[in-house]
């Protein structure tokens, strides 16, 4: 087991022993003996090394009486030449913290027999599962995310699959899970890497999706395809349009929040290929159907999409109306947490359209986004520039937008210029949108283009809306540098773009070519992208 330092040499004994003691078979009255390499001041500390084996016992008394009432346990503290063991242990030791990599790949023993930070969760895990309990979410999600990671033979591995097994012949255990997944997802302070390996273990262990019932069918096409949507994918919705459809109508009457929900998602969907009519023509019944219907949160969520939609057409002034509208809602809420998510998210929609808008009030604005970011703008620059903080991510990519402004203080751009040394990075959206704009306030062009490099390089790695965004920024470089290796590949990438995405329409299509023979300037060519794509 791993320690990180040797005041935790104690700490790390005892959960080995716990792991020990939940892993060994044991039928009959059985004696175990410990043996510990002396280390530093525990030379003969036998007394210390005991109270930890009585501490072991209590432990598993309480998850395995009957188990622990056939084990006798002690320790001892041996000389370090006292063993003829020790030489393997040394070697294992050597292979986990020594200064070649490759033997502790080579080994095979890393997740195994070697466990890190994990080990102490896994305990838990472990007893939670033995005594027929099904682990709460979150820490469903923590063992998902150690096990994604982890080896096809390691314990978590296994634990992992065993509770997959039971979700699998149990809807109602998986479709909990299903439902933190979408919190997750709603919170909009997403972690990508867990969201994919979240999405992954509910995909490997669905029920025959078949075999499901209605409404758990529903609430599950709609998960993966809100999963989707976060990625920037251009999904394929065809195949499952008919039946998305059927059974959202055959549902309404039952379940009028779930089906709302399902359009919601589904308009998403339409936005990320730009066919922003066919979202309004999915959300448009809803509108016009009374707030208790769909219940207060998703008739907000209706008004907000329908302000986004606005927006991402250019009529932002309309777009104002509605979100406002939404936000009054949602404080109107009884839930203060969820008061506080629904604003925030579009509040941020309304601070984009507000910006896009030449006839915005700019003190209104101002006052509205001080609100949002929770201080003033000279605090939230020191606070956000350095963070890579997943809640906050919107929050910076907001800021360094109004930064970009032709009208923003200069004074302003230099603070949170000066801030360079303490930029950090992370991955998934909007992190592309926080390193171009980042790139924009750049006064140096070589830093400038490493910026850019970078938000290309997040954003080609998504999907389809993201591969549209990443074209703009691989024209942003070639606006700087005039290369024909540059041209050629933006050449490419537009007509494979417009090749998927014809629906994109023909302004943004003659805007990309045109980037190619007559390069514009990085903030004039981000305008091919809608509302809150940049």
């Amino acid at each position: 087991l791993n320690t990180i330092d040797s005041e935790q040499w104690f700490a790390g004994i005892e959960t080995l022993l716990d792991f020990i003691l939940r892993l060994i078979p044991v039928e009959e009255d059985t004696e175990i003996k410990l043996s510990v390499e002396q280390r530093g001041a525990y030379n003969k500390d036998d007394t210390a090394l005991n109270k930890i084996c009585q501490g072991a016992i209590f432990h598993l008394s309480r998850v395995f009486p009957e188990k622990a009432g056939k084990i006798k346990l002690s320790g001892n503290i041996i000389a370090k030449d006292n063993h003829k063991w020790n030489g393997y242990v040394d070697t294992a030791a050597n292979v986990w913290g020594g200064k070649k990599p490759e033997l502790l790949k080579y080994s095979g023993w890393q997740g195994t027999c070697f466990l890190g930070r994990e080990a102490n969760s896994l305990r838990g895990w472990l007893d939670m599962f033995a005594r027929e309990t099904s682990l709460p979410p979150d820490e469903w999600s923590n063992l998902v995310t150690v096990a994604g990671e982890s080896d096809s033979a390691s314990l978590v591995k296994s634990l992992s699959d065993n509770i997959g097994n039971e979700a699998y012949a149990n809807p109602a255990l998986w479709q909990k899970y299903c439902d933190f997944v979408l919190q997750h997802l709603n919170s909009k302070a997403i972690d990508m890497r867990k969201l994919s390996l979240q999405v992954q273990w509910l995909s490997k262990w669905c029920p025959d999706e078949n075999k499901l019932p209605p409404k758990l069918k529903l609430y599950w096409l709609t998960i993966k395809l809100a999963e989707a949507n976060h990625r920037g994918e251009h999904n394929n919705f065809s195949r499952l349009q008919e039946e998305f459809e059927q059974l959202s109508l055959k549902l309404f009457e039952e379940d009028a929040p779930l089906t709302c929900n399902a359009a919601l998602h589904l308009a998403v969907s339409y936005t990320n290929s730009f066919e922003f009519d066919k979202a309004k023509l999915v959300l448009t019944p809803w509108l016009t159907r009374p707030p208790e219907v769909p219940g207060l949160k998703y008739y907000g969520q209706i008004l907000s999409s329908f302000g986004q939609l606005e927006a991402f057409t250019g009529n932002n002034a309309k777009a104002e109306e509605y979100l406002k509208t939404a936000i009054n809602k949602f404080k109107q809420l009884s839930d203060r947490r969820d008061t506080a998510a629904e604003t925030s998210q579009s509040t941020a929609y309304l601070i984009t359209a507000m910006m896009d808008n030449t006839q915005t009030n700019e003190n209104e604005l101002l006052e509205i986004l001080t609100s949002y970011l929770g201080n003033s703008i000279e605090e939230v620059i020191h606070e956000l520039s350095g963070s890579i903080e997943a809640s906050r991510k919107y929050h910076h990519h907001i800021l360094l937008r109004y930064l970009c402004r032709t009208n923003t203080a200069p004074e302003l751009i230099r603070l949170y210029r000066n801030t360079m040394p303490t930029w950090k990075i992370s991955e998934g959206h909007p992190w592309e949108l926080i390193e171009f704009y980042r790139g924009i306030i750049c006064e140096n062009k070589d830093e400038r283009l490493e910026h850019f490099d970078r938000a290309y390089n997040i954003a080609i790695t998504g999907g389809l809306t993201m591969q549209v965004i990443a074209t703009v920024f691989l024209g942003a470089i070639y606006y700087y540098k005039r290369d024909d290796a540059i041209r050629k590949q933006l050449s490419e990438k537009t007509e494979e773009i417009i090749a998927k995405l014809d629906s994109m329409g023909n302004d943004r299509i003659a805007a990309l070519r045109r980037q190619i023979e007559s390069p514009v300037e990085p903030l004039e060519l981000i305008k091919v992208l809608p509302f809150n794509f940049r």
